[in-house]
């Protein structure tokens, strides 16, 4: 007797009897790699490991439990030690808006800026230049009537046509008219309104560069101050913003110093010439003004100073207000500062115990109550998996730091688990991770109710699918709502405030989101683990499938059986709480072999024509028989799941042909070399509840199906009969079905076939319509401790 077993943590044993012989031993071999114990305690520990690694770091927590507007219902408390007060959030934020305010933005000085508006100023003027000479030229020929006067316009326009200068219409008249006046008159070449304009310009420019113009908008700016820093001599000056000009005051200067030396043409073509070569020579460095405000702000001191040791801080029954839970919080923090290496140690060694008890808890309930998983490394390890990519997304999430633990999608997890396995491992494994997230997450007792209940309804959800839309719509709308009102509950408790509430039903909402990962992941975890879930079976359920609809089309006999078994075989796998669903579609496809000689077998053929009458019983057996085969054969072919080819290979266990052989024996010839493993199906034995049901469904069917006037009592008798012959012969022997299991399945089979062959139950002392199967119910309900878990692929 092992330790577990005198403290009463032992598993329960089975009571039926184990298999034996050679080929158990083999099997036991061949699966030795899936059941290590040792390799189940490494996975074990590397899930502790992961949690472990989820811890923050090396912190001491002061251990205040408090709410801000709530009694202090602790003692009075009083400073162990001094310890400096930490500014709030609120404080050091507008601190930071206070210096963002204050610090002045600071320019760079163009240093080529002069020389790039000057060399525009002359740009311009060599553009002007070709043209307003080839307007004189054309006039001159013009008015003295000279020959080359066509010429003379062509050219004047083509030089215009090329300017790379743009003006209105006035201001090249003004200019032309000017020019051709200068010439004509022989006055000298200051005289041309150009070159008045050009000095003007100059002058103006001159001085908005020596005051300076900026390149931001005065109005962005909100400091009186601005900051000019000259790279070439690395020296820098203060200058108040009214002193310096933007782009729009210079242009309204300039604009005022032309008005004042010439008339409106003529100033309306200094602005147009003026507007062309401007720029400022002030440009705003957002790298050194952010640099400069980052390090103002780093100097900011993060305490407002201190509470000296023995000081009052708070007494019992005060109300704890913002300044009170900020000088708590400053305790705590001080606290983690100072502990010792021991401290920090010993709070570590106290998280780890904690998770390996909270994580034991869950090994344990596997071990007692589910040991096909805990029995089973593969499936043992998608568990320990599932939850384990949890908690190292949360241990992700708290390095970077998130606004708000909610948006951990911890329900993923139960949610996986119980549609792979049931809702209890579901409940057990939504437990396990909301206790271990929150208590990672500084003993986050909000955090660990609201998830439970989140992730408890989540499971409740999909614990009976039925459909993909009540996955993808109704699971994460029900785990969405339950995080809300939980935490809203929360709220109204501590009187919180609705910016605080909405926040976290954003990340709430983002956590639903994250629900519709779940579908992926199992697809993914079927092809790894090679498990079946009820999505899939859904998926294969439908007849309008390939495979169903070539049995129905070549082998309508046999799909027509094939339903009627699947109706039975579903049934009663609902009424002994086995997995309706998996029975169900293994029923639909356990007879698809009969495609390959359909005529062969009597429910497809026609009346008056049986193949086998040509046929020795040896040889109609090899027939029968290669159904078995020739239907796994086409199950691999087309991908079928493991656990539905199991179906197949053993919906007739190792039973004997007996109609064959009964007629072998009846012939003298074959007496000598009649052999009856030449009658016996292969097998292997069914090894689940669903199995050994469809072996009786499929015999009971055909048996019902070829009685003459069948009535209550004949079905009784034929039900009962058969299910006794089949355990008497040993076909039930690797099944886990209990004697209540086969009495409550008995009356099943009675009820439903009855229903079928007479519309209405008719019974011997003249009783109708009795209900048989919630009687069959309630028959020695202990016979099995944990009946909701059905046995699925790969347990």
């Amino acid at each position: 007797m092992s330790l577990l077993d005198k403290i009463g943590l032992g598993q329960k044993k089975s009571d039926l009897t184990p298999l034996i012989g050679e080929k158990l031993k083999k099997e036991k071999e061949k699966y030795s790699l899936k059941r290590n114990p040792f390799l189940r305690a490494f996975i074990f520990l590397c899930f502790i490991g992961i949690s472990i690694l989820s811890l923050p770091n090396a912190t001491i927590n002061s251990g205040l439990t408090y709410t801000i507007g709530q009694p202090w219902r602790a003692e009075d408390l009083v400073a162990p030690y001094t310890f400096a007060i930490n500014k709030t959030t609120q404080e050091t934020d507008q601190e930071e808006a206070e210096i963002r305010s204050s610090i002045s933005p600071i320019f760079n000085v163009d240093p080529n800026s002069e020389i790039t508006v000057q060399t525009k100023i002359d740009s311009l003027y060599r553009s002007i230049q070709p043209v307003i000479q080839s307007h004189y030229n054309w006039q001159e020929s013009k008015i003295n009537q000279l020959t080359s006067a066509f010429n003379d316009s062509i050219s004047f326009v083509q030089e215009y046509s090329n300017a790379e200068i743009q003006l209105t219409e006035t201001s090249w008249n003004i200019l032309f008219e000017s020019y051709f006046d200068a010439l004509s008159n022989n006055r000298a070449v200051s005289s041309f309104v150009g070159v008045g304009v050009k000095q003007e310009l100059e002058t103006i420019i001159e001085t908005l560069k020596s005051d300076g113009i900026i390149n931001r908008n005065k109005t962005s700016i909100e400091q009186n101050e601005i900051v000019i820093r000259n790279p070439l001599t690395s020296t820098e000056r203060i200058s108040t913003k009214a002193r310096v000009r933007d782009l729009r005051e210079a242009n309204e200067y300039a604009q005022f110093q032309l008005n004042q030396q010439f008339d409106q043409q003529v100033a309306q073509l200094g602005m147009e010439l003026y507007n062309k070569s401007i720029q400022p020579n002030l440009s705003y460095n957002p790298e050194d003004t952010e640099a400069k405000i980052d390090q103002e702000i780093d100097a900011i001191s993060k305490t407002k100073g201190a509470i000296t040791q023995g000081q009052m801080i708070i007494r019992r029954g005060d109300i704890v207000t913002e300044q009170t839970a900020n000088l708590l919080t400053s305790l705590s923090q001080a606290r983690s500062q100072n502990a010792t290496t021991v401290e920090k140690w010993t709070r570590f060694s106290g998280s780890v115990i904690a998770i390996i008890v909270i994580s034991l808890v869950f090994f344990m309930y596997l071990y007692l109550y589910r040991p096909k998983i805990s029995t089973h490394n593969g499936l043992f390890f998608l568990v320990f998996l599932t939850m384990g990519l949890i908690s190292l997304a949360s241990a992700i999430l708290f390095q970077l730091e998130v606004s708000s633990i909610y948006v951990i999608p911890i329900a993923i997890a139960p949610i996986i688990l119980t549609i792979i396995f049931d809702s209890r491992v579901g409940i057990i494994a939504s437990v396990t991770v909301a206790s271990l997230i929150g208590m990672v997450n500084g003993n986050n007792f909000e955090f660990t109710i609201a998830t439970i209940c989140a992730c408890s309804m989540g499971v409740f959800s999909v614990r009976d699918i039925k459909d993909r839309s009540q996955f993808f719509f109704t699971t994460p709308g029900i785990v969405f709502v339950t995080y809300v009102i939980v935490i809203g509950a929360f709220s109204l408790t501590k009187l919180s405030g609705w910016p605080e509430y909405l926040n976290q039903v954003l990340f709430i909402g983002i956590n639903a989101l994250f629900i519709l990962f779940t579908y992926p992941i199992i697809l993914l975890f079927e092809k790894l683990f090679g498990i079946t879930t009820d999505f899939t079976l859904l998926e294969m359920s439908d007849t309008n499938r390939p495979l169903l609809k070539n049995l129905m089309n070549q082998a309508p006999g046999t799909f027509h059986h094939s339903l009627q078994v699947a109706n039975l075989s579903e049934t009663a796998a609902a009424a002994i709480k086995a997995n309706s669903l998996l029975c169900r579609v293994g029923a639909l496809y356990h007879d698809i072999g009969k495609m390959v000689k359909p005529s062969y077998f009597v429910e497809n053929q026609a009346r008056g024509v049986n193949e086998h009458d040509k046929l020795k019983p040896q040889m109609s057996a090899m027939v029968i028989k290669a159904h078995v085969s020739e239907g796994v054969k086409m199950a691999e072919e087309h991908g079928l799941p493991k656990a539905i080819i199991h179906f197949i290979k053993t919906h007739h266990g190792t039973s004997v042909i007996r109609y064959f052989y009964k007629k072998a024996k009846e012939d003298d010839s074959l007496k000598e070399i009649l052999n009856e493993e030449q009658f016996r199906y292969d097998g292997p034995l069914p090894s689940t509840k669903e199995t050994g049901i469809l072996l009786l469904a499929d015999g009971i069917e055909a048996a019902s199906r070829a009685m003459k006037n069948p009535n209550y009592s004949k079905l009784e008798s034929l039900v009962n009969k058969m299910v006794d012959d089949r355990v008497a012969e040993g076909q039930l022997s690797h099944c886990p079905l209990t004697f209540q299991d086969l009495t409550v399945i008995k009356k099943t089979f009675i009820n439903i076939l009855v229903g079928v062959y007479h519309g209405r139950i008719e019974y011997p002392d003249g009783k109708k319509e009795q209900e048989i199967i919630p009687e069959a119910e309630t028959v020695n309900s202990e016979a099995a401790p944990s009946q909701e878990h059905t046995e699925k692929p790969g347990d």
